[in-house]
């Protein structure tokens, strides 16, 4: 599913720079899941066909290279509706969700984001394979 959300968040991007017809400086892309800036980073022939024609599109309306990052799960703002602890309330006006989060708001050389991993971060670990097979 995080390959699917990345494409959608693509062409989103892709949609609302269309509609406004204006000219970004910069068009930054995060994901929690390390498996997909690792699938991002590689060429997209390598992989399967579902695969592989995600890939292909997010490649050819964004910069992975440049402008993905991967950042931890609990700084992932898009994850909260799919929390269980997180409630309507905690994203009401005022709240993180709304906004955005403090990190969010400080230079770029100072967020919690990696593009790079010589091992995965321990989150990317499944706790046991059923989670594997499943999550």
């Amino acid at each position: 599913m995080e390959m699917v959300g990345a494409v959608l968040a693509v062409c989103l991007a892709t949609k609302i720079k269309e509609s406004l017809q204006m000219e970004f400086k910069e068009t930054r892309y995060f994901t929690d899941s390390y498996a997909v800036l690792g699938i991002l980073l590689r060429d997209s022939a390598t992989f399967l066909e579902f695969v592989g024609t995600r890939v292909s599109e997010i490649k050819s309306k964004s910069t992975p290279d440049t402008e993905w990052y991967w950042v931890p799960g609990e700084q992932n703002l898009a994850d909260m509706g799919t929390r269980p602890n997180v409630l309507p309330h905690k994203m009401d006006e005022g709240k993180p969700y709304q906004e955005w989060m403090q990190w969010m708001y400080q230079h770029p050389s100072e967020w919690p984001v990696k593009k790079n991993f010589e091992v995965p971060p321990p989150e990317e670990f499944c706790k046991d394979m059923t989670q594997a097979m499943c999550g």
